[in-house]
């Protein structure tokens, strides 16, 4: 993913209820050849769990709105407007408007989209840890902003067009990719593993990453990773 689509999403985050969408490119071990099969976030028009373009989050996952103070939406949800939204910006405030304002209300989340993120010029994977490392309860209110929308928005949001690998593992593995990138550990994980590619020592760097993992993360990012190998390693040779 291309750096300007980074800064473009975490610029839209500056303003009032404005949706990021995904940064991290998720690797699964097992790929061809023995390297690592690459994939990057996004929601096909169908996946498990409800209708198309639109899968319900798993019970008691982030996402279910509160009700917020000064909210409007339907049977008084928050309600996140943009004007003249497109069709990806629409989904984002329907389906993630909680996340949001839960991100805008915090002064650490603030702060981590606009001073550290904004500022990523080079290398995002790692940016992405550096900004965590330095502001942990900005970032833990972030990741699930990622994670709603790519479990909800990326169909209309064009992030799956032309892409088998992609729209096979949303299709097939989207609750265990959401449960994973819900979870700041488990999205430290993904990115960590990311950032190792074109790594001297990918072997080490890989390892590196597990090693700062607990067992519960690595459970939840296996979950993730062996789903896709075993459904879409043909489609994303």
């Amino acid at each position: 993913m291309s750096l300007g689509r980074i800064l473009f999403w975490a610029a839209a985050l500056a303003a009032s209820c404005s949706p990021v969408a995904d940064v991290v490119t998720s690797v699964t071990d097992g790929g061809a050849g023995g390297a690592p099969d690459v994939t990057q976030g996004g929601m096909p028009e169908s996946a498990p769990g409800g209708a198309a373009g639109a899968p319900t989050p798993p019970a008691g996952a982030a996402g279910t709105p509160t009700v917020q103070a000064g909210a409007s939406g339907e049977g008084g949800a928050p309600m996140c407007t943009h004007v003249n939204a497109n069709a990806c910006v629409q989904c984002e405030d329907g389906a993630c408007c909680a996340e949001e304002l839960a991100c805008n209300d915090s002064a650490a989340c603030t702060s981590y989209k606009n001073d550290c993120l904004k500022a990523c010029t080079r290398d995002v994977n790692t940016c992405i840890l550096q900004c965590a490392a330095q502001n942990p309860e900005g970032y833990r209110l972030f990741v699930p902003i990622f994670a709603c929308i790519n479990y909800h928005c990326l169909a209309p949001c064009g992030e799956i067009q032309d892409n088998p690998c992609e729209t096979c593992a949303q299709a097939s593995c989207a609750d265990q990719r959401y449960a994973c990138r819900r979870d700041a550990a488990c999205f430290t994980l993904l990115t960590c593993k990311a950032s190792c590619l074109g790594d001297s020592d990918f072997s080490g760097c890989m390892a590196t990453c597990d090693g700062g993992a607990s067992d519960e993360t690595v459970a939840l990012y296996r979950a993730e990773t062996d789903c896709e190998t075993k459904f879409c390693s043909k489609a994303c040779q």
